[in-house]
């Protein structure tokens, strides 16, 4: 008689499945782009613009496998005398994950899955400053963990503040 090997050990327990994040739909959830000085905001300049960016990350837990994830990008640019353009975006993904820990989630949600939505978000505002005239704003990429460790931090002061 031979012995049971590794491969069909009735005793093995069954391996566990690989985790996943899936895509199951994304879109435009609000989207506006402003030229305030119309044509007056494309004259001749020989002062280059600044750019100003704020980027945040909303997390909507929608049942015990399914997330939504707002990531919101929200900027201008701007000369000494005046407003060029704005732009606010709020691009969405719904994602199902699998198998992952709980203590996994949040991290993965808000690091992966703003990941994954950046360049359609770069690319609609990239389009859109193009057709309001400018050059296409090409946003630089961002580094997702650096952006939630921060954001991590800064919440556990708020914590850390609240309990003194």
């Amino acid at each position: 008689m031979s012995q049971p090997t590794e491969a069909n050990d009735p005793t093995e327990e069954k391996r566990a499945e690989p985790a996943s994040l899936v895509t199951v739909m994304q879109f435009v959830k609000h989207f506006s782009f402003d030229n305030p000085n119309g044509r007056a905001a494309l004259a001749p300049t020989n002062v280059a613009p600044s750019i100003q960016i704020d980027i945040n990350i909303n997390l909507l837990k929608i049942d015990d496998s399914n997330y939504e994830v707002d990531l919101i990008l929200k900027g201008g640019a701007k000369t000494p005398e005046r407003q060029l353009f704005a732009f606010d975006l709020t691009y969405t993904g719904v994602y199902q994950i699998k198998n992952l820990l709980p203590q996994q989630i949040h991290p993965v949600m808000m690091i992966d899955a703003p990941r994954l939505l950046f360049p359609f978000a770069r690319a609609i505002i990239a389009e859109e400053s193009r057709n309001g005239g400018f050059p296409p704003l090409y946003i630089e990429p961002i580094d997702f963990v650096a952006l939630y460790t921060q954001k991590l931090k800064e919440f556990q002061a708020q914590q850390q503040a609240t309990r003194q």
